[in-house]
């Protein structure tokens, strides 16, 4: 389990730590990380398929799930709450379009339906 996490960790880390200000190789690997967002959910939704009592285990999936959303959801909102005391955001930024919020919920779905896709197949 902890080499599996390693194996997602570190490279994420490593990425960071380099510096790109090349907007065309931002949008490749951009494009490139949707893509294997949608590849990642298509294999767990396959995976899904493959376990054994899922109907009994997906209440307890339900309840760690949101035990540990709502773990997160706190400790961001500390932590949040603890930097705007310690180094206030000041925001230099002009406001740009937003998309619309149909477009995000659709993306979503999207995102669920390759889970979906993957637990059919």
């Amino acid at each position: 389990m902890f080499s599996g996490l390693l194996i997602i960790l570190l490279p994420l880390i490593l990425g960071y730590l380099i510096p790109l200000r090349n907007n065309s190789a931002l949008k490749l690997i951009n494009r490139f990380l949707s893509w294997i967002v949608y590849v990642i959910l298509f294999f767990m939704g396959i995976s899904l398929a493959f376990l054994d009592n899922l109907a009994s285990n997906l209440l307890a999936i339900l309840y760690y799930s949101s035990i540990t959303a709502a773990v997160i959801l706190l400790c961001n909102i500390a932590a949040l709450l603890w930097l705007e005391r310690k180094i206030p955001w000041q925001n230099h930024h002009q406001q740009e379009k937003l998309p619309s919020r149909i477009a995000m919920a659709l993306e979503s779905l999207k995102l669920c339906g390759v889970v979906v896709l993957g637990f059919l197949l």
